[in-house]
């Protein structure tokens, strides 16, 4: 038997050889764990990113290319096979990017291998991006193709607020996403089916005068997108600005200077619109005094404006300015109207200075009878003045080719020296050319007294051709106790006189 001495030897032998076992062990251990740990916090840094399970999926969503924002939408997480369960998923503003745990989705247990759809749609914007679908890996995270918002409904040519038209029709094209291809129209409350199957439409609709709510809906079998479009139609319009202050030649538009204005607006327009703004143009250096109603606002270097909002088809509108100081040289300026986006009218008035205008001599002043503006005008549909209280009794313009929103004033001269026997002289202004004129229509009436008393054998019209006066034919289509009533077609011209013949 071993003694106690012994026993003790072989104990201190053991103890130490563990301990040098452990110590190895332990060292060991330290050289594996080391270098994976750097491994792990290398693949961090070369990926960038946080550390995510295995069941993450990614992507991105690109802004729409007429600029509806990407951020803070929300991406539909879903399996193929069961459409109906959805995950949301919310792209962050930093990079337009989303990242969510699949094993968020209902209705199915996440496994490697699975096929995962994600698409973006927003009923409200009207706009959608998708679907795109990725395979799960189960290795660190998966990543969707991009993705990029685009508009389910798209016009390709934009519809007006407003229209000016002789027939209540427009023409009509829009396209839609690939995926909603059943396309309905619904105008003032009337549905129909346009196609099933089908992404595009381009043709002509009838709407009525007035105002029109037009729906278009495109859909498919799980979604339905809608496009309210609003907007106004009108056949016809007048509208006149008359300028009114104590010492102004007001019928020709010369205002004195530093004085106040009272400004009258007239509109007529030949149906009931609803929601739509009239702008007035006012030059900066008139200082706008008073309005009623409207809102004034600054519009450019050159003009304030005016806005009124209208509900309706005949309205009045007042406000009051006062003129600039034109010290030396007579200033023109420039006041017009438009209905939302439409030019309605244009007027130049002028400032009264030490030195006038060169036709501001007194031989060549005219007395405004008549303005009129007009939506349009046709070789059928003639611009036609009817002055109240003069010889003229009609004028009527024609064109060559159908116009839009003309313009025309007529003015009398109250004294001509070319003319020994002159009854009276006329100046037509309007933003039509020369060249846009077909003929002219003149019918106007004489007093029997005026002829006897003169001792008139007739009464002629000659018109300005630019150089020379040339008489025109006029005939004698009426006559009653007191007047004889002329009639004649002249050429294109803007100065025409009336004169007696002895």
């Amino acid at each position: 038997m071993k003694n106690k001495k012994e026993i003790d030897k072989e104990k201190i032998k053991y103890h130490n050889h563990t301990d040098n076992s452990d110590h190895m062990n332990t060292h060991r251990n330290i050289l594996i764990i080391v270098p994976v740990f750097i491994l792990i916090i290398f693949i961090m840094f070369i990926t960038n990113i946080s550390y995510v399970s295995a069941n993450f999926v990614c992507g991105k969503l690109i802004d729409s290319e007429d600029n509806m924002s990407g951020s803070w939408q929300f991406i539909d997480l879903f399996y193929p096979d069961k459409p109906n369960y959805i995950m949301k998923c919310e792209v962050s503003p930093t990079g337009n990017k989303f990242c969510c745990e699949a094993e968020g989705i209902y209705g199915k247990v996440w496994r490697i291998g699975d096929i995962i759809n994600a698409e973006a749609i927003n009923e409200n914007s009207g706009y959608v991006a998708g679907p795109v679908s990725l395979v799960s890996s189960g290795e660190g995270f998966d990543v969707f193709p991009e993705m990029q918002l685009e508009k389910v409904i798209e016009l390709n040519k934009n519809i007006s607020k407003l229209y000016f038209l002789s027939e209540s029709t427009i023409n009509l094209d829009f396209s839609t996403y690939d995926l909603y291809n059943h396309l309905e129209i619904e105008i003032n409350n009337n549905k129909s089916l346009i196609c099933n199957g089908c992404n595009e439409y381009f043709g002509d609709v009838h709407f009525d005068f007035g105002m029109n709510n037009l729906k278009l809906f495109a859909s498919d079998e799980r979604y339905e997108f809608i496009e309210n479009i609003s907007f106004g139609m009108i056949n016809d319009y007048e509208i006149n600005r008359d300028f009114d202050c104590k010492g102004c030649n007001n019928n020709n538009n010369k205002l004195k200077k530093k004085t106040e204005i009272a400004v009258n607006i007239g509109l007529n327009l030949s149906h009931d619109l609803k929601g739509m703004y009239l702008r007035e143009f006012v030059p900066r250096d008139f200082e706008i005094l008073e309005f009623s109603g409207g809102e004034v606002r600054g519009f450019s270097d050159s003009h304030n404006v005016i806005v009124w909002k209208i509900d309706g088809n005949n309205f009045n509108f007042n406000y009051k300015i006062k003129s600039p100081d034109s010290h030396y040289i007579s200033d023109s300026y420039d006041f017009f109207s438009e209905l939302e986006e439409v030019r309605l009218d244009f007027e130049t008035v002028r400032v009264r200075g030490l030195i006038p205008f060169f036709n501001e001599h007194h031989d060549l002043v005219y007395r405004r009878l008549s303005k009129k503006s007009y939506s349009r005008i046709t070789p059928s549909r003639p611009l036609i003045i009817k002055p109240k209280n003069d010889y003229i009794t009609r004028l009527a313009l024609f064109p060559k080719t159908s116009l839009k929103n003309i313009g025309i004033g007529i003015y009398r001269n109250i004294s001509y020296d070319e003319f020994s026997h002159l009854i009276s002289s006329y100046l037509i202004e309007s933003n039509l050319g020369i060249g846009d004129i077909d003929k002219i229509l003149v019918e106007f009436k004489i007093k029997k007294e005026l002829i006897e008393k003169e001792e008139l054998s007739s009464v002629e019209l000659y018109i300005y051709d630019g150089l020379n006066w040339v008489l025109e034919d006029v005939t004698i289509y009426d006559e009653n106790i007191n007047y004889k009533y002329y009639r004649v077609e002249i050429m294109p011209s803007f100065r025409f006189v009336i004169v007696g013949e002895k």
